[in-house]
Order: structure tokens, then sequence, then C-alpha cells
């Protein structure tokens, strides 16, 4: 209990569902920079790849990423202590 929440199980997934969450956002980023390629006529500079990757996955990542912090937020405020404690951040 280092930060005065209490260790379980539990809380050696959440490194890998954080950890999979950031792979899951750079995939969708890498398709899409792959995707402009396709697009753009000439492949285009890398700055106009970069442009459209961004303009295309940024509504998916924030979508992922707001999900991803309302189940955790949810998560802390529930009253089982083993997932209030997977919810708890600091």
């Amino acid at each position: 209990m280092f930060t005065g929440v209490p260790f379980t199980s539990l809380s050696l997934v959440g490194i890998f569902i954080l950890l999979g969450v950031g792979v899951d956002d750079v995939l969708v980023l890498l398709e899409s920079f792959r995707m402009a390629r396709i697009t753009i006529p000439n492949g285009g500079t890398v700055e106009t790849r970069v442009r459209f990757a961004t303009e295309r996955a940024g509504v998916s990542i924030t979508i992922t990423s707001a999900t991803s912090v309302i189940a955790f937020s949810l998560g802390s405020m529930t009253v089982s202590s083993f997932l209030f404690s997977y919810g708890q951040l600091d």
C-alpha cells in the first residue's frame, strides 16, 4: 500500500489496459497515415500526410480516450473495494 491504495491482483492488469489504449491509438494513426499515401495525389508531402492522418484519426482517438476516462472514473466511484482501487490513478 505505497500510495494509500491497497494493492490487489487487479492492479496488475491496469498497466496492460493503459498500454492497450495507447497502442490502439497509435495503430489508428498509422492506418490513417497509410491511407493518406493512397488518397492524396502523388502521395503528398510528409506534412500533408500527417495533417490528413491527424484529421481523420483525431475523432476516433478522442472518442476512445473519453470512454476510457469515463470507465475509469465510474470504476473509482464504485463501492466494491477491488474495483474502487482499480479506478484510482494516484
